[in-house]
């Protein structure tokens, strides 16, 4: 399914909700802004992903982690 299509489908069936808290909820998630994030936890995340980049630092996948306990 393209994302066209996944868009058509979210369409049709928002159409069918009767459920105003879920359509706020709905709301509250398409106008969330980067600012749910605070500031601090954003240079964390900056500072990891450099190095990252940089080859400072590896990641492992999931299948490493669960394998590792």
């Amino acid at each position: 399914m393209n994302i066209l299509e996944k868009k058509q489908e979210i369409i049709a069936e928002i159409g069918k909700v009767n459920d105003e808290k879920l359509l706020e909820e709905i709301l509250r998630l398409l106008h969330r802004e980067d600012d749910d994030i605070p500031e601090w936890h954003k240079e964390i995340l900056e500072e990891r992903s450099k190095k990252y980049e940089s080859g400072e630092e590896e990641m492992l996948d999931w299948e490493e982690v669960k394998n590792s306990f």
